[in-house]
């Protein structure tokens, strides 16, 4: 699961990486609150179990990089996180995949590994001195990986495993004032095709505030990101559903080049 997060944000960053003028490398440690709903079904409509009563609680802290490459008018940023959320809940609706289901109100052992990794390219339509405006295109990776094993029965298990390409129109604010800088970085999409509905919106608020600035810049960064995704798409015979929103603030350090 991980390789395929991997391989999104590797490769178009060294192959951007060789030509870009300006590189800004962060590393960002984010608080990432989870709440969301998550439903399979053998039939068109999908009745879905909350996280909370899935036992997926926690909060865990996450790993952030992101880079950032600027050349004149166009940035390129490319960043991505990996979460893993597990406990033990109860299901409040059936859970039915590739044969196998799972009845309302039992007692399972539950999985959540969510992978996210977005790319967004903008091209700055109104640079205003000290604020400027772009817009573009992007691509993000959602990589799922559920697991809902009954408790009582730990051979009678549903598991969703489901990478999801969503590309994305995006938009971004930045303003500097002197040794501090702030951007808005937003996307958005809504998808039908074929066997696929998606609804995808992230927005990201950070800013930078220079540490020193020679041959290397360093700043301190600091933000908030909130990241909805809604997905239901066909498997097989089955319907799966995962309607999931992500939030946290973050803090971090970014060089720059």
């Amino acid at each position: 699961m991980r390789r395929s997060l991997l391989a999104v944000l590797v490769l178009p960053l060294v192959s951007a990486a060789c030509t870009a003028p300006g590189v800004d490398i962060a590393l960002r440690a984010q608080q990432l609150d989870f709440k969301g709903d998550l439903g399979a079904s053998s039939g068109n409509t999908v009745a879905t179990s909350t996280a909370d009563r899935l036992g997926l609680e926690d909060d865990p802290i996450a790993l952030s990089p992101r880079v950032d490459l600027v050349g004149g008018p166009l940035r390129v940023s490319i960043d991505a996180f990996q979460v893993d959320y597990d406990g033990t809940g109860t299901a409040d609706a059936d859970f039915t995949l590739n044969g196998v289901t799972i009845n309302a109100g039992t007692d399972v052992d539950s999985k959540l590994d969510l992978g996210l990794a977005r790319a967004a390219l903008t091209f700055t339509i109104l640079p205003l001195g000290i604020v400027e405006f772009g817009l573009g295109l992007g691509l993000a990776a959602a990589d799922l990986d559920a697991e809902l094993r009954d408790v009582n029965d730990p051979s009678n298990a549903v598991s969703i495993d489901e990478v999801a390409p969503i590309p994305f129109l995006a938009a971004r604010l930045n303003a500097a004032f002197g040794p501090v800088s702030a951007e808005i970085l937003a996307g958005y999409i809504e998808l039908d095709i074929d066997d696929v509905d998606a609804r995808y919106l992230d927005i990201e608020a950070l800013a930078r505030v220079r540490l020193f600035d020679s041959a290397v810049r360093g700043h301190l960064i600091a933000g908030y990101r909130f990241v909805a995704l809604d997905v239901t798409y066909d498997d097989g015979d089955d319907r799966v559903r995962a309607d999931l929103e992500l939030a946290g603030p973050y803090i971090g350090i970014s060089l720059g080049f």
